[in-house]
């Protein structure tokens, strides 16, 4: 008995601890199961005691399974199939992750009680099954006010509204000036882990002319978000929506297009890994070769092991070859992976081993370095140009009771909220937005965004002072907060936050599990 109370009693600490939610009635069948003895008719057969041991391990897993925050094992595998495995290193340092040492001295002194008990079989058993029942008569936790049939009602009600939110692209006023887009699509950078490092007023965010600090992502993955942004015209959609062919007219390249922007597509990896390039070819309508750098070393590797580029290094050639071009404006369209979980320096052999946060501030201090100075090329260039720094969703470096540090199947806000940066450039530094430094705070997404983006193109903020008001903030269009990846969905009601997942019933997270 001493292995299944143990079992138990750590199951009742992670439930209390908010990591599983027990399901009382199960454990308390599967308890019975393992105490009441077999037939007489197998009578001492040792291998029916072990095929019975055998099915109580695969019943114990499940089980646990179940009831914790983890994904579907199914979804899980065809994640892995469809993307292929990530390297063995970045395996070990994930599971590394895990070990917390005061969980784990918990845990010990559990399993030490455990071994104490063992021979006490029947009294170890009834005091399980009565420990079992507390969380019926002390229940933990906050309830929302909430009915599941009003929260089934709101997110019908905001995606019905969302099917039907369209930016229409305007054509440039003939007082217009031309200038360039560049969007800089960041993966694995967001607020929460910008203020796990303490860094969140870094002097780089301070630059912008326009901040949104309330941004959703909406998903906390590459692919989705990567076609959420380019078809950021249209309102929010599902996320199987996202797979079948939107609209063209969702399309935010083809609709600067159609203003007369040539478009143009780069990145700092090779765009295979989750089928990237040809995702977001087929499903963001990014009409585009990818820009291929020559000559340049990697500076990292990703977690499978390809190389990653240093964004300054792709950007600064990609510019060379754009002011070579007789494309009187151009907008582009950039993906960089340099903050990407798993990812690590060249010549570090060790990486794994490496404290997550310090790693990730390296990389993160390395980045904005590269931003920054990327900018003062744009500056020297005599060019108007219109940057965007949005974050592509976060890395989740630091976990809590619902996800571990590095895991980001539920879209938690902490996760899918972002920095979004614009940046205007200006070759005679006499622009009337910038310098002004708008706080866009309202929930936005990328309907937001797009917005802004085809209004400065309809009419050039180099050649008018009409943005830098508060009118103009107040006419973006806010988004309220919807989250989702392929199995799961987060959304807030006031001031509230609902999860649907694997269970497919919508839970409450209380304040508790969103920290």
């Amino acid at each position: 008995m001493g292995i299944w109370t143990f079992y138990f009693l750590a199951k009742l600490y992670l439930h209390y601890r908010g990591y599983v939610r027990l399901d009382v009635l199960l454990n308390l069948l599967f308890l019975a199961f393992i105490v009441f003895p077999l037939p007489k008719r197998f009578g001492e057969s040792t291998l029916a005691l072990m095929a019975k041991q055998a099915l109580a391990m695969i019943i114990a897993v499940l089980l646990i399974w179940r009831e914790s925050w983890l994904p579907d094992p199914l979804h899980a595998i065809t994640m892995l199939q469809q993307n292929g495995m990530p390297s063995r290193e970045y395996l070990y340092q994930f599971f590394l992750r895990l070990l917390v040492p005061k969980e784990l001295a918990v845990f010990t002194v559990i399993a030490v009680l455990s071994f104490l008990v063992r021979k006490y079989r029947r009294s170890a058993a009834t005091g399980m099954a009565v420990l079992l029942l507390i969380p019926l008569v002390f229940v933990t936790g906050e309830h929302g006010r909430r009915s599941p049939d009003e929260v089934d009602a709101h997110v019908r009600s905001f995606f019905n509204a969302e099917s039907m939110r369209v930016i229409r692209p305007v054509p440039p006023q003939a007082t217009s000036r031309d200038f360039d887009i560049l969007i800089l699509h960041i993966c694995s950078l967001a607020w929460d882990d910008l203020r796990e490092l303490g860094m969140q007023d870094h002097p780089f965010f301070k630059q912008f002319d326009f901040l949104f600090t309330n941004f959703n992502t909406v998903t906390t993955y590459s692919n989705p978000a990567a076609i959420r942004l380019l078809n950021g015209n249209c309102g929010q959609r599902r996320h199987a929506d996202l797979y079948n062919t939107l609209p063209g007219d969702c399309s935010l390249m083809k609709g600067l297009g159609h203003q007369g922007y040539a478009i143009r597509f780069s990145r700092n990896h090779n765009g295979t890994y989750g089928k990237f390039d040809q995702e977001l070819r087929q499903l963001g309508h990014l009409d585009a070769a990818p820009f291929a750098p020559s000559n340049l070393e990697a500076r990292k590797y990703m977690f499978d092991d390809t190389p990653v580029y240093a964004d300054y290094d792709v950007l600064e050639q990609w510019w060379k070859n754009r002011l070579r071009s007789s494309e009187k404006k151009v907008a582009l369209y950039y993906n960089s992976v340099s903050l990407h979980d798993g990812s690590h320096w060249t010549d570090d052999r060790e990486w794994w081993k490496r404290d997550n946060r310090e790693q990730y501030r390296e990389f993160l201090q390395s980045l904005l370095d590269d931003l920054s100075r990327f900018m003062g090329t744009l500056a020297a260039s005599g060019r108007d140009v219109l940057v965007i720094v949005a974050g592509e969703h976060g890395r989740a470096v630091r976990g809590n009771a619902i996800e571990t540090p590095g895991l980001r199947d539920i879209p938690l806000p902490r996760i899918t909220i972002v920095p979004v940066g614009l940046k205007l450039i200006s070759k005679d530094r006499r622009t009337g937005a910038a310098g002004r430094n708008m706080i866009i705070d309202k929930p936005s997404s990328y309907l937001s965004l797009a917005f802004t983006i085809e209004a400065f193109a309809g009419q050039s903020p180099f050649v008018t002072d009409r943005y830098a008001t508060r009118a103009f903030i107040d006419s973006i269009p806010q988004t309220s907060f919807a989250a989702e990846n392929q199995n799961n969905l987060v959304v807030k009601m006031d001031d509230e936050y609902y999860f649907y997942g694997k269970e497919r019933k919508w839970i409450y997270l209380s304040r508790e599990a969103l920290k």
